[in-house]
Formats: C-alpha cells, sequence, structure tokens
C-alpha cells in the first residue's frame, strides 16, 4: 500500500489552505468591552466568522485563583455546549460511517471501543481565554473562551494526515515465520495491536475535526487503503475461534443458550474440534431464582476461567449476571442473555492481557 505522490499533495493542499482561512479568519474584529462597566460578552457572547466563543463564571469563596480556574472551565464547558449546538445532523452520522463498515458485529465494535479507551482524548487545539473580568461588587470571576475553528481544525488536520502516512505503510501481521511454522491467529491479533490503536487515535482526531469543523466531513474519511485494511483488521479479530467449556450439571444445561447470545454478539464457537480453538473458556455455574409478588429474579453466577491453545491461563474471575421478569423462564433467559455478553467483554479483555 504505497502512498502516493496524489494523495500527499491532496492533503498537504487540503492544510495550507486550512491555515491561509485561519489566518485571514483571524482579523475579524474581537470581543468588545463597555466603557466603566461589564464587558458585553457577560451578557451576549461576540459574534466573529470563525469563532466559537463560551462564557463561565464562578463565585469567589475564598480563593481568588480557584475562583478564577473554575470560571475558565465553565467556559471552556459552555463553549463546547455552543459547539454541539451548532454541529449538523449529519455528524452523528458521519461519526458512524468511520467507525463501521455497516457490517461490524458487537464483538469488532466491543474490540474497537476497548482499544480507543486506551488512546486519551483529542484536546481541541488552540481553545484560550481572551477576556476575563471580576465584578467589583459580588467579586464574581467571569472568563470568556475563544475557539479559532479554522486554525484547530488545520492542526487536527496535520495530525491526521500524519497518522494516515503512517498506517498508509501497514500490512496484516504474517500468518508463518520465515522458518515456515504458523502463527496462530491469537499471536497474529496480538501482533495487529499497535496497528489497531493508529486506527484508535484516527477515530478520535476524527471525532474531534468533526466537531471542529463546520462543513466539508467526507474530506476525512480514509483512503480506499485504509478502509481495505481496516476490514482486514475486523477479519482477523472476528476469525478468533472460542470454544465453551462447562464444567458442573447447571452450566451444561444452559450451555446452549449461553452459546446461542454468545454467537449472536458475533463470537465465533467452536463445537467440535478442540484443537482449532484459539480461546477456551471454562466455566461453572451456579443458578438461584427468587419470587417477589409475582416478580421473578433469575441470578446466574459463573466462575471462569479463559486459556490460550497452549493452555495457559489468560484471565480467571468470577460475574454474576441477573434477570428480572414475570415469568421465570423469560428472567432464566435474560439471565444468560446478560452473561453472555459479560464474558464476550471478558474475552476481549484478555486479548489485552500485554502492554501496548
Amino acid at each position: 500500500m504505497a502512498y502516493t505522490t496524489r494523495n500527499i499533495g491532496k492533503r498537504n493542499g487540503l492544510i495550507s489552505w486550512l491555515l491561509v482561512t485561519a489566518v485571514l479568519t483571524g482579523c475579524s474584529s474581537a470581543p468588545k468591552q463597555q466603557a466603566g462597566g461589564a464587558p458585553e460578552w457577560i451578557d451576549q457572547l461576540p459574534q466573529r466568522a470563525g469563532y466559537v466563543y463560551g462564557v463561565g463564571s464562578a463565585d469567589n469563596t475564598g480563593s481568588e485563583s480557584a475562583a478564577a480556574e473554575n470560571a475558565k472551565e465553565r467556559a471552556r464547558a459552555d463553549l463546547i455546549r455552543q459547539m454541539q449546538v451548532m454541529v449538523s445532523g449529519d455528524f452523528s452520522s458521519q461519526t458512524q460511517l468511520q467507525m463501521t463498515d455497516g457490517q461490524n458485529t458487537s464483538f469488532i465494535e466491543e474490540v474497537n471501543d476497548k482499544v480507543r479507551s486506551r488512546i486519551p482524548e483529542v484536546e481541541l487545539p488552540g481553545l484560550g481565554w481572551s477576556d476575563s473580568w471580576v465584578n467589583p461588587v459580588t467579586k464574581t470571576h467571569y472568563a470568556l473562551a475563544e475557539l479559532n475553528r479554522h486554525s484547530a481544525e488545520a492542526r487536527l488536520a496535520e495530525q491526521l494526515a500524519a497518522i494516515d502516512l503512517e498506517l498508509e505503510g501497514k500490512t496484516l501481521p504474517v500468518t508463518e515465520t520465515q522458518e515456515g511454522q504458523l502463527v496462530s491467529r491469537l499471536d497474529q491479533v496480538r501482533a495487529a495491536m499497535p496497528i489497531l490503536l493508529r486506527f484508535a487515535q484516527r477515530d478520535k482526531l476524527v471525532r474531534q475535526l468533526m466537531f471542529v469543523a463546520e462543513s466539508g466531513f467526507s474530506r476525512f474519511a480514509p483512503d480506499e487503503s485504509l478502509v481495505d485494511l481496516r476490514h482486514e483488521l475486523n477479519r482477523l479479530v472476528s476469525s478468533l475461534q472460542i470454544q465453551l467449556s462447562p464444567v458442573n450439571a447447571a452450566a451444561r444445561k444452559l450451555d446452549a443458550s449461553l452459546a446461542e447470545e454468545m454467537t449472536k454478539l458475533g463470537l465465533r464457537l467452536n463445537t467440535s474440534d478442540a484443537a482449532e480453538a484459539d480461546l477456551r473458556l471454562t466455566y461453572s455455574l451456579t443458578v438461584s431464582s427468587q419470587e417477589v409478588r409475582r416478580t421473578h429474579y433469575v441470578f446466574a453466577r459463573s466462575a471462569v476461567q479463559i486459556r490460550d491453545s497452549e493452555n495457559r491461563i489468560m484471565g480467571s474471575f468470577d460475574r454474576e449476571a441477573k434477570g428480572v421478569s414475570g415469568m421465570e423462564d423469560r428472567a432464566q433467559h435474560l439471565a444468560v442473555k446478560q452473561l453472555g455478553t459479560i464474558l464476550s467483554r471478558e474475552v476481549i479483555d484478555a486479548l489485552f492481557v500485554a502492554d501496548y
């Protein structure tokens, strides 16, 4: 997946245009202050093309510096709210298109969410405080937050271009070593984690870009080669095979129901050849029920061990799920369904046993 001169020129052109726009926009008028009184922005936010503002206030309860900082944080929060109002209805749909291809299973989305949770939130570059004021009578502190949307977009777009350039050179992990030895699917998934992390960083940058950009979300879409790479990664993760191994009568009784729920979430269960399984879930199950005023409460408690194909323990835990319904069978079904969701998340956590 070579990174072409055309693609580099495309991104450099976008960044240059954004920087020039930011400089031109910065020539507009700044917030005004009334002579001898409170600034106008306290009652009405400034109107300035390409800029967003937010105002915050905090009472002085004993510390001038604390009141000033609280006012700034509230101004920042108010600015964010102003942007949320301005963001069009295309925001959520466009963001969703960046995250999924419309075919990903819940399991794949859980994996991507897990990876994204490891990436710090992207700060809005250029967000600052353009003015402040203290009421001489009440000692209330006021702060005015300001964001140049074009400047912020240019800086975030530059970071996005750098990540895309790095991802263009990535390929899926090898399936066999130089000596011809096959690499397990689990080891392939672990080797792919750095690539998944880069995509997670890209996701968060795109979310912030869609937040600050006024239009043209399609500019931030990945190239076709990156779309293909991500689909290949998703297919690799979803190829992991899991075997359920119940160890007591209650677990065996509900094995089929639990397997059905985990399959609905997108996990591939191996029911025939244990040697092909990448992960094995050995679990016991204790089910208890209670009826209170014609309402049935069913509790499914499970002790689980997750082992890899070499029988090494990757995780061990106890979890409980609850189902509530007017019918006992329905309550049991809901408890088992919740337990399936819990186990799928634990499988995902097991994939992150190593630090990346």
